[in-house]
């Protein structure tokens, strides 16, 4: 079992503390959260409460006055943030805010129906660099796009922020590397983790043979 979720009781948890921290300032309506965490409405409410009185999430209510049928509607909605004056704010973002917290070595398997994947890159997120192009970076044969983008769905849900990728059969890639496409040097040039990797970089020119 995940040590945080002994340390915070469920994943649930985890995860609407992830989305928030990765959002401070940004407030989301219920449906929001739940969609973005993946948490079914009725465990997303009850675990949202727990952070209310927490302290951690604010709760804000706006109302919202409109005409139906002739007659003045008054219609309360509800958004949640990142309390920013919370005294454990900065404890949580230092337990579980960043990708240190992030097996990143597991990824692979997250990906193991996505087809014959080649070359197999994190980066941004995953290295601490913040304005990174690309998170991840997928090169293989006969990539399957909805099983990748399922997967990283899911794995959006848990770290609490949305993912950029890009996507190249293997040829395409190494041609690109060849032209020195931008994206590609992007993400070799600079700080990455190789998670798997075909003999794939090696055939990648470097930049003073150029």
């Amino acid at each position: 079992m995940d040590p945080l979720v002994k340390l915070f009781e469920s994943t649930g948890k985890i995860k609407l503390i992830k989305l928030f921290l990765m959002h401070p300032g940004i407030s989301f309506s219920f449906e929001e959260v739940s969609s973005k965490t993946r948490i079914p409405k009725p465990s997303c409410r009850k675990e949202l409460l727990k952070l209310i009185a927490s302290t951690v999430i604010l709760k804000k209510e706006t109302k919202k006055v409109f005409t139906k049928n002739g007659k003045k509607v008054t219609k309360i909605e509800f958004s949640f943030s990142l309390n920013l004056n919370s005294p454990y704010k900065d404890g949580l973002y230092m337990i579980m805010g960043d990708s240190s917290s992030m097996d990143v070595e597991s990824l692979p398997e997250r990906f193991k129906n996505s087809g014959k994947i080649d070359l197999f890159v994190a980066s941004g997120f995953f290295t601490g660099v913040s304005d990174a192009r690309v998170d991840l970076l997928f090169a293989g044969k006969n990539l399957k796009r909805n099983n990748i983008e399922k997967a990283i769905a899911i794995l959006e849900s848990e770290i609490g922020k949305e993912l950029t990728y890009a996507l190249f059969e293997t040829e395409d890639f190494l041609y690109r590397a060849h032209m020195y496409d931008k994206l590609v040097r992007d993400i070799v040039d600079f700080r990455h983790i190789k998670l798997i990797d075909k003999g794939i970089l090696s055939q990648v020119p470097t930049m003073n043979k150029r």
